[in-house]
């Protein structure tokens, strides 16, 4: 089934994008979800003590207090290997969102092939989110493609991201970003992805906090790129935000489609009840969600969207992050620990 959904309707200046789109059906039936904290969990057998590479890190508000070398300290300390940066979808309305690029900038130059980021967000998405109710001139709209292709293709960018075109308030305070995925820039920069044969991380919640279900549009809107994009390589960030029905059927109507996944304890974050957890209080993998990691052990990287800066965020607090995943990683099978914690992500981003 079909919707209609307009981009934008600025009639009276000609370089406003005006133009009339539609979104498919997700191509699969939606499963509704439900909060289940008690359902059955895999048990851990201790700690995986293999390698780790962490795909979905911020660093932000210019790291102030905290320094490039501590933050690297921490991620050696948890035994990480490789850690991949990169924008929050908020970045682009943050004061210091020019020290934070800076920042991810000298966390790749001092890593090397330890280090890793991805780049477009600050300039895209907060940006997105604002021009979709006003319109935009299509001149903006270039140089904003333009500087993307340079840091894509000269300033040392893996990728594209974190985009969020749908992202709400789960606490107070968080910006709320809403733009629909048949938007023309956003088809731009899927555009781009495919032209340049890099991967695009999104951000997309299907859910409001205060229970507005937007499954059929969200991922109805992927169901779209890649009609458009057959060839898209897409992250989806933290497993889709989902239930782990949806998230298989995702995985089954898209082969290219790739997922990380952010480990959320319910005893610290209540916040995220209504965005699919993936494991319970004891960081054992929910049975339902370790059977889907086993099923699809190509699929999934790890990305703790852990955020380095904020004040109340620590190299500790990233060693008990990293410790919680290592337990929840040794209830699965070998070959897929393996894959999740760092093979996928050899393969994403290149060998570490």
């Amino acid at each position: 089934m079909w919707g209609k959904i307009w981009v934008a309707a600025l009639l009276s200046a000609p370089s406003w994008v005006i133009a009339e789109t539609h979104l498919p059906s997700p191509g699969f039936e939606l499963t509704p979800y439900k909060v289940d904290l008690d359902r059955p969990a895999r048990p851990h057998g201790g700690e995986y003590a293999g390698s780790l590479i962490d795909t979905h890190v911020h660093l932000l508000r210019g790291l102030k207090g905290q320094s490039l070398s501590e933050v690297a300290d921490a991620v050696n300390a948890a035994g990480v290997t490789r850690m991949i940066v990169l924008p929050t979808p908020n970045e682009g309305r943050m004061r210091r969102a020019v020290e934070s690029a800076k920042k991810r900038r000298g966390w790749v130059k001092m890593g090397g092939v330890k280090a890793g980021r991805l780049c477009g967000s600050t300039y895209f998405t907060h940006w997105m989110h604002k021009t979709h109710a006003g319109g935009y001139d299509r001149t903006d709209l270039e140089q904003r493609i333009g500087r993307l292709r340079r840091d894509l293709t000269s300033g040392g960018c893996l990728g594209i991201g974190e985009i969020g075109p749908y992202h709400f308030d789960k606490k107070a305070g968080m910006g709320i970003l809403r733009t629909p995925l048949d938007y023309e820039p956003m088809l731009r920069l899927v555009d781009m992805a495919v032209e340049l044969d890099v991967w695009l991380d999104v951000h997309l919640e299907p859910r409001t906090p205060q229970g507005v279900a937007l499954e059929a549009e969200v991922f109805g809107g992927i169901a779209l790129w890649y009609q458009r994009q057959p060839n898209l390589k897409l992250i989806v960030s933290h497993t889709a935000m989902t239930n782990s029905e949806n998230a298989r059927a995702l995985l089954e109507a898209h082969p290219t489609l790739m997922m990380n996944m952010k480990q959320v304890n319910p005893n610290r974050q209540i916040s995220w009840d209504h965005l699919g957890r993936i494991s319970n209080a004891k960081d054992e993998f929910f049975e339902d969600w370790a059977k889907l990691f086993e099923a699809y052990p190509d699929r999934f990287m790890v990305g703790t969207d852990s955020r380095f800066g904020e004040k109340w965020f620590s190299g500790d607090r990233y060693l008990k992050m990293i410790g919680a995943l290592r337990k929840a990683l040794s209830g699965l099978n070998r070959e897929a620990a393996e894959k999740v914690a760092y093979k996928n992500a050899q393969r994403v981003f290149g060998s570490d």
